[in-house]
């Protein structure tokens, strides 16, 4: 849909909306003003008083449909505010999505063509190639939460296993450290005995997604030349509860509420430019809640870092 349209369309909805509300005054008025008259007609004592009634009566009946139409008009506001809303997350995670696509892609092919040279010494070769099956991870794992979105993961009892979360924790973590979060300082503070019976694989998501988060927007701050911070994330357990802690961007409150929606991405984020399809957190928390798991998420303010929380079962 075109400005030009959804200009004539919300000129439309405006017109059509003062127009049902001067109806509706006019009705009012039209009736008041005709009881008034019957009444200074008829000039007995019961005229009057049934003109006392009749004008409460259309005053109750007039406010009543006053607020019924403010209350419609509200909500049909409301949706197309949500709408446009939605509307500009999926342009902004096309964006997100075709960056985060485009890049592994290309480091393939330059990787294909430097292959492709003769007199190649082997050394370059095994770098070339460690190279591309990197980016072609990454582009399985981008693909794959993109997929997750909708799918999700199956939940089949024959999944369900027992595990120290500990090494879960920390194979989550060796699949994310590529060379941009190699200057990361992952602090672990888990109970090497600790277990926890769910389905892993799925768990495994939900840690991956939240530490991949907290290292890219950890990495974000580390770019910004006023800030000047060692790149942490803290991973601790304590009393049944999972704590992902960073020192990266941080959000707004106002945010918090918007992060787990489907193609969310912040303001602070989209303004930095920071990479992102904003499927993270949405497939995440929905896996949470099939797992029985509370994820929550929270940042004192912009620039000071986030922790997030998940309640284990």
């Amino acid at each position: 849909m075109t400005g030009k349209v959804r200009k004539r369309l919300r000129a439309l909805f405006i017109f059509l909306a003062v127009f049902a509300l001067a109806q509706l005054v006019w009705w009012v008025y039209i009736m008041i003003d005709q009881q008034i008259q019957i009444a200074e007609l008829l000039g007995t004592a019961k005229a009057h008083e049934d003109k006392k009634s009749f004008m409460f009566m259309i005053l109750t009946e007039g406010t009543f449909w006053f607020i019924m139409w403010c209350g419609g008009l509200w909500a049909v506001y409301n949706t197309i505010r949500q709408e446009r809303k939605l509307l500009m997350a999926h342009r902004d995670f096309l964006s997100g999505i075709t960056h985060e696509l485009k890049t592994p892609i290309a480091n393939i092919q330059l990787c294909l063509e430097g292959l492709k040279r003769e007199n190649l010494p082997e050394e370059k070769r095994l770098v070339f190639i460690d190279r591309a099956l990197g980016a072609t991870d990454k582009l399985h794992n981008e693909i794959l939460n993109i997929l997750s979105l909708n799918q999700q993961i199956s939940l089949e009892p024959k999944s369900i296993a027992t595990f120290i979360v500990k090494d879960l924790v920390e194979e989550a973590i060796e699949e994310i450290d590529d060379e941009k979060y190699k200057d990361i300082h992952w602090q672990i503070s888990i109970p090497d005995k600790l277990d926890i019976t769910t389905q892993r694989e799925a768990l495994k998501v939900v840690i991956k997604s939240i530490l991949e988060n907290a290292a890219k927007y950890t990495r974000a701050a580390v770019d910004l030349e006023d800030l000047e911070l060692t790149p942490t994330v803290v991973v601790a357990y304590e009393e049944g509860q999972l704590y992902i802690s960073d020192n990266g961007i941080g959000f707004n409150e106002k945010e918090s509420e918007n992060l787990f929606i489907e193609f969310h991405r912040g303001l602070l984020a989209k303004k930095l430019a920071i990479p992102g399809s904003g499927v993270g957190l949405s497939v995440a928390k929905q896996i949470a809640n099939k797992l029985n798991i509370e994820l929550k998420i929270s940042s004192p303010g912009q620039y000071q870092g986030c922790s997030v929380r998940l309640k284990l079962q």
